[in-house]
């Protein structure tokens, strides 16, 4: 969980900010349909051959 908190604390703090400064409007909503279209076509659950650890 320390690290997801970390992870998202940075996000909101570092990369997203720097994202509004250096993208115009039109930039942010192209990368935001981006996003939306890789996460409708990104796995839901492990592939059946992965191993159970890493």
């Amino acid at each position: 969980m320390e690290k997801v908190a970390a992870h998202i604390e940075d996000e909101e703090n570092n990369l997203f900010p720097g994202l509004h400064r250096g993208c115009s409007s039109e930039m942010l909503g192209d990368l935001r349909e981006q996003i939306r279209r890789a996460k409708a076509m990104a796995p839901t659950r492990p592939h059946p051959a992965a191993h159970d650890t890493p």
